[in-house]
């Protein structure tokens, strides 16, 4: 599963059994209650049966951040390895 972190909504997205393609599967509404970001993404996760979980972590042109990755680190929670994708170029 494939995840967009917004400050509204949060995108997901599931890939095809071979790990080839990336398909919309579905957005969350942002919630300001704490935890239930989460909570809301545990769900989805666990209903698609997803066994890897990439969080997009959106990179200027020239490679800075272009807003601050905390909200993409600490959505994740402390059991996800930390590896980041430079979304350049992985949506046309």
């Amino acid at each position: 599963m494939a995840i967009d972190l917004g400050s509204r909504r949060i995108g997901l997205a599931v890939s095809d059994p071979r790990r080839s393609m990336a398909f919309p599967h579905s957005v969350i509404e942002r919630f300001e209650r704490s935890g239930a970001d989460r909570a809301a993404i545990a769900a989805e996760v666990q209903e698609t049966g997803a066994t890897t979980v990439v969080v997009g972590l959106p990179l200027s042109l020239d490679g800075p951040d272009v807003r601050p990755p905390a909200p993409q680190r600490a959505a994740g929670g402390e059991k996800l390895a930390d590896a980041s994708w430079h979304e350049r170029g992985a949506v046309r």
